[in-house]
């Protein structure tokens, strides 16, 4: 397998940071080189599977509350 390089010197190891830009109403998660601080990727900061999880786990506990029969995926 490859070992990733930042495109901007010849580090190879990488950071995650917070921030917020201007003007968004989301928090990022930054991949940045180590070394100099060239952004190599940025995501978002939340995770959907963990979150769709919990959601899931909440709906079916309503569900069994209430005598709904629900089918809830949780692969």
């Amino acid at each position: 397998m490859p070992l990733p390089t930042c495109p901007k010197c010849p580090n190879t190891t990488f950071e995650m940071s917070p921030f917020e830009a201007l003007g968004g109403h989301w928090k990022y998660q930054a991949i940045h080189c180590s070394g100099c601080g060239a952004i190599v990727a940025v995501m978002e900061d939340i995770n959907v599977g963990s979150m769709l999880r919990e959601q899931n786990a909440a709906i079916e506990r309503i569900a069994q509350r209430v005598g709904v029969p629900v089918r809830v995926t949780t692969k």
